[in-house]
């Protein structure tokens, strides 16, 4: 659901921390290309001592439904965005 709405000027940025060990940070898993998604968390990931996992933010925009009425939600950015990989012991591509 959209809440807030931060609208930027050109060049400038935003920093936001995430605690990826929280509850609400689901991930969905497969076992090959073909196989059937799961839900899992990040800490059960790493808990079952799987090597190589690399992660994503996906920015997936409101649909307008749940824009509808707040102020900027014309400003919003209609299209999905991928963060660059990174890993859970540091580093990325």
């Amino acid at each position: 659901m959209a809440e807030d709405i931060l609208i930027l000027k050109p060049g400038e940025g935003h920093k936001v921390r995430l605690d990826l060990t929280a509850p609400e940070w689901a991930v969905l898993v497969r076992k090959d290309e073909k196989g059937e998604e799961r839900r899992s968390s990040i800490p059960e990931l790493l808990d079952d001592d799987q090597r190589g996992w690399s992660f994503r933010i996906e920015y997936v925009p409101p649909s307008p439904e749940e824009s509808a009425g707040l102020p900027g939600a014309q400003e919003l950015w209609l299209k999905e965005l991928r963060s660059r990989a990174f890993f859970p012991n540091g580093g990325g591509d």
